[in-house]
């Protein structure tokens, strides 16, 4: 019977997780305040929203390809 061991991440897959994660923090932390904050005038509240929408989509995006290179690690190695 072969024995396999579950995948794990590499140190540079954590790491782009970790970015992700506080992009997205970041980027609601700046929709949230960009959207609340009553003194900004428009273009400005536009501008930071855009820049926090920007941040949550790249930590989405970021999130997804690490998923994306760690499923085909592990069908690669199934296929070896």
């Amino acid at each position: 019977m072969h024995r396999t061991t579950p995948p794990t991440l590499p140190r540079g897959h954590l790491l782009a997780l970790l970015v992700a994660g506080v992009c997205g923090a970041g980027g609601l932390a700046l929709l949230t305040w960009a959207l609340a904050s009553r003194s900004m005038d428009l273009a400005t509240r536009i501008a930071f929203t855009a820049a926090g929408a920007g941040l949550v989509a790249s930590a989405l995006l970021s999130w997804w390809l690490v998923r994306q290179v760690w499923a085909l690690r592990a069908t690669a190695s199934e296929a070896q």
